[in-house]
């Protein structure tokens, strides 16, 4: 994971991008939540392994699409 500060220039960059002004005493809470996020995203990224181990259970469906009749 990338724990790298994001530097003035950045934050000026991404400021530019995005259309927004971002006032001198609200930077250290956007680069706050900034780092949070990417620490989320970390979260989220693939794990790397075999695709057999990572599959997906299968989901029960107690109520399968069969034209409104239910199962008895």
């Amino acid at each position: 994971m990338d724990d790298t500060p994001i530097t003035d220039a950045e934050l000026d960059a991404l400021a530019t991008l995005t259309g927004l002004a971002i006032p001198a005493h609200c930077r250290d809470g956007v680069r706050l939540h900034l780092a949070t996020a990417r620490r989320m995203l970390h979260a989220l990224e693939p794990l790397a392994g075999d695709a057999d181990e990572l599959a997906l259970a299968p989901v029960f469906d107690p109520a399968p699409d069969n034209g409104g009749a239910g199962s008895a």
